[in-house]
């Protein structure tokens, strides 16, 4: 059960910005690609990016179940901010 629940919010100790280069490693900027896939979601779900954050986290976290919470979070508010 515990291990149920820390998979849902993900391991703290690990640092979401390094994840998401993970999941983004084969583009040649992870960083980039991130932020760019953020936004196309944003965008065909209707999404803006600075009010609907929340709903932007769950809409990547159905596109994508390996996403844990904090490197969705991580991922709406590195689009959001650039």
């Amino acid at each position: 059960m515990e291990k149920k629940i820390m998979n849902l919010f993900g391991n703290r100790a690990a640092n979401p910005r390094l994840i998401v280069r993970e999941i983004f490693a084969s583009h040649p900027d992870p960083d980039q690609a991130a932020v760019a896939w953020s936004r196309s979601v944003a965008r065909e779900a209707g999404l803006d990016l600075q009010k609907d954050q929340v709903r932007l986290i769950r809409e990547l976290r159905k596109r994508d179940t390996s996403l844990d919470l904090a490197c969705a979070t991580f991922m709406v508010q590195e689009a959001a901010r650039k």
